[in-house]
C-alpha cells in the first residue's frame, strides 16, 4: 500500500481535491461527504472531534457514541461493530 505525504499544495490522489487550507475548511468538507455521500468514515472522524473535543468541538461522549453508531450501521470497518461505545 502507497503512503502519501500530503502538504498544503497538494492534492488527494484519489479525488485531486486540494487539500484543506485550515481545520474550518477539513471539517465542511467532513460535513459535505456526510451530506452528499452518507460517509461512514467521515462520521468516524466527527465521532473522534467530539470524543477528544478538539478542533472547537466540545467533549460529548453521547455525540460521539451516536456517530460511532450510525458509523457502524453503514459498515464501518473502523467500528467495527453494533457496540461503538467501545471506543469510550
Amino acid at each position: 500500500m502507497a503512503v502519501y505525504n500530503l502538504t498544503r499544495d497538494d492534492v488527494c490522489p484519489y479525488c485531486n481535491t486540494p487539500t484543506p487550507r485550515d481545520n474550518e475548511e477539513d471539517i465542511k468538507r467532513l460535513f459535505e461527504r456526510m451530506e452528499k455521500f452518507n460517509d461512514a468514515n467521515a462520521m468516524v472522524n466527527l465521532g473522534g472531534l467530539y470524543k477528544m473535543g478538539i478542533n472547537g468541538f466540545p467533549v460529548d461522549y453521547s455525540k460521539a457514541a451516536a456517530w460511532f453508531q450510525r458509523a457502524g450501521e453503514l459498515g464501518s470497518a473502523v467500528c467495527g461493530s453494533p457496540q461503538p461505545r467501545k471506543f469510550i
